[in-house]
Formats: C-alpha cells, sequence, structure tokens
C-alpha cells in the first residue's frame, strides 16, 4: 500500500509535541487506513509507536478524533502485543487530575474491552489495579466511566452483573468448542422447513 512509503514521517509527525492542523490531518489519515486495511499493512510493530502520541493528546479540548483512531488500529492489529501496549497507556493516561482526560481515556478503554474483551483477559489483574482507584474518584463524571469499564471487563470475564451473587453450578463449558463428526451426530429426523415453497421443494433437508 501506498501507506507504507510515508508511515515512518507519519510516526514522526505524530511525536511532534506540537499538535498542529497537519499533526490531525495526519492522525485522520491513520485512521482511515486502519479503518480500511484487510490484515495486510498494519502489524503491531507498525501501530505500536502510534500510540503514546496519540495517548498524550487525549488532553487536548479538541481530541474527538483520537479515540476513534486508536479503536481503528486496535480493530486492524488484534494483537495481544498491541492490545496490551494500548490498554496500559490508556489506563496510565487515565491517572490524571485533568477530569475530561480521566473521562475521555476510560470511555476509550471502556470500548477497546467491549470489543476485544476476550482477547484483554489476560490483563484484568494490571487493569483492576489500575482502575480500583478511579472508581472510588471524588468527581462523579470519573467514577461513572470507570464504571462503565468495569462493567465491560466483567461482561468479557462472563462474571454475572444481576447483584445476585455468583452462579451456582458444577458445570462448565467453552464457548467455541469444535463441533462433532458427522458420523457422531444424530442422524436428521425431521425436515427443516424455511417456509418458502420454492425452496422446501427443491431443497429438502
Amino acid at each position: 500500500p501506498f501507506y507504507a512509503v510515508v508511515i515512518e514521517h507519519v510516526i514522526e509527525v505524530l511525536q511532534q509535541a506540537t499538535r498542529t492542523p497537519l499533526w490531525y490531518e495526519v492522525v485522520r489519515s491513520v485512521r482511515v487506513c486502519a479503518e480500511a486495511d484487510e490484515g495486510v499493512f498494519w502489524n503491531a510493530s507498525r501501530a505500536t509507536p502510534c500510540i503514546a502520541p496519540l495517548v498524550a493528546a487525549m488532553c487536548e479540548e479538541d481530541a474527538a478524533l483520537i479515540p476513534e483512531t486508536l479503536l481503528a488500529l486496535a480493530q486492524a492489529v488484534p494483537d495481544d502485543e498491541f492490545l496490551r501496549a494500548l490498554n496500559t497507556a490508556l489506563m496510565a493516561a487515565a491517572h490524571t487530575e485533568h477530569v475530561p482526560t480521566q473521562v475521555r481515556t476510560l470511555h476509550t478503554c471502556a470500548s477497546l474491552w467491549a470489543a476485544h474483551g476476550m482477547a484483554l483477559l489476560a490483563f484484568v489483574p494490571e487493569t483492576v489495579a489500575s482502575l480500583s482507584e478511579l472508581l472510588d474518584n471524588a468527581d462523579p463524571r470519573t467514577s461513572k466511566a470507570a464504571l462503565e469499564l468495569r462493567v465491560h471487563m466483567e461482561e468479557a470475564l462472563g462474571e454475572p452483573l444481576d447483584g445476585k451473587g455468583p452462579i451456582v453450578t458444577d458445570k462448565r463449558q467453552l464457548i467455541e468448542v469444535k463441533a462433532p463428526g458427522v458420523m457422531q451426530r444424530e442422524g436428521v429426523k425431521e425436515p427443516l422447513q424455511t417456509g418458502i415453497k420454492a425452496v422446501d421443494s427443491m431443497i429438502p433437508i
């Protein structure tokens, strides 16, 4: 892709301390490129250098484009190494005195867990340790955003959210399992009908 020619210059611009109009246009180009990627261009080695300058820009007032770009990169690079680096950077950025930055980073982290919770399960202990202080924050905006993140983490863990305590059972099963072979399955005794006569008459199941 053409972006391979300019990626080094893109990272150089992102690492500039001054957020000029050019800087924001470069961020926009990263987001568009990541959204259009089909697993060909973006990888952890290319995406990871973008994390620090983008997360650092969360404190800017016009930072709406930053979370979209970070989440687009996470979608393009669902790699453990990259996801851990992004999750860690976001949680570190949330520990600031600037409440809008706290809220923005926590919302972004919650969206990350909503989209990639299963891949992030290995990082629950370190995330919980960082999140506990934010849940007790005096500012209700921060504590609410932290609670939203906790909910998405609990959803990924499969823990009950109804407040009725743990699920009492002695059986557990993986969500994704290999289907049994054809010979092991029970024979089809009843036809499966779609209700569309043309289909049911031509393709009996």
